[in-house]
């Protein structure tokens, strides 16, 4: 995917979810995306349903939902990281 088409998912998404006082983080690796979504319930099941119905997206998995003491992405409507950039980190 082009570094220009993750620029745009993550602005749409950045103003989405700052509208919709949802947190987390993107995870980008190749052709597959991890995502962690945080805020209210009905926010982010609302939010899980969108995405599953929508056509650019597929075999979405999801791996855990459950209430959390406190949010770990308190500061960023979508916090972004490639596995590139998590392998430079890695090593130094």
């Amino acid at each position: 995917m082009a570094r220009e088409q993750i620029e745009q998912i993550l602005f749409v998404s950045r103003r989405n979810n700052e509208a919709a006082e949802i947190t987390g983080a993107l995870l980008f690796s190749d052709t597959n995306f991890s995502q962690v979504l945080e805020g209210p319930r009905a926010d982010v099941e609302r939010l899980y349903e969108t995405l599953n119905h929508d056509p650019r997206h597929k075999d979405l998995l999801l791996l855990l939902s459950e209430p959390l003491a406190a949010r770990q992405f308190p500061d960023w409507s979508m916090a972004y990281m490639s596995m590139a950039y998590m392998m430079i980190a890695v090593l130094v």
